[in-house]
């Protein structure tokens, strides 16, 4: 049995599913209202929970949509930035912006700053303190 199946109703703000369409349609009764469903390795082709439930936010990832729609050009853009990256790591000039870790009250802030700043930013919130809804 899957360990988020076990959990409790509404535990969960947001799923992360990488499995298919309809595992994360069985996951959906783990998820609080207004919470989200994202999905990796498919997509939710129709609303797995009826219309104004849960309001859940479905969310489709498409990590690589060029591999049905992608022009020429889109494929030799995407295989020389894999390949500037690869050379990066190669040569360990790839370097990353330490994360902020900022508390669920400095969300909106945090998100401000995401479109303000003209540099890299890794913000993590940490929700751990958020207050009990119970």
């Amino acid at each position: 049995m899957d360990w988020a199946v076990q959990g409790k109703p509404g535990q969960y703000f947001a799923v992360f599913d990488t499995v298919n369409a309809e595992h994360a349609a069985g996951l959906t009764d783990q998820i609080e209202a207004n919470g989200h469903i994202l999905c990796i390795q498919d997509r939710l082709d129709s609303p797995p929970v009826p219309a104004f439930d849960k309001a859940l936010s479905i969310h489709e990832v498409a990590l690589n949509a060029l591999h049905w729609l992608g022009s020429e050009r889109q494929w030799q853009e995407f295989c020389r930035a894999g390949e500037q990256l690869l050379a990066m790591v190669a040569q360990e000039r790839l370097s990353l912006p330490p994360p902020h870790i900022e508390p669920v009250s400095e969300l909106p802030a945090a998100l401000e700053l995401t479109t303000t700043l003209d540099r890299p930013l890794k913000t993590v919130i940490d929700t751990r303190y958020l207050p009990n809804k119970e």
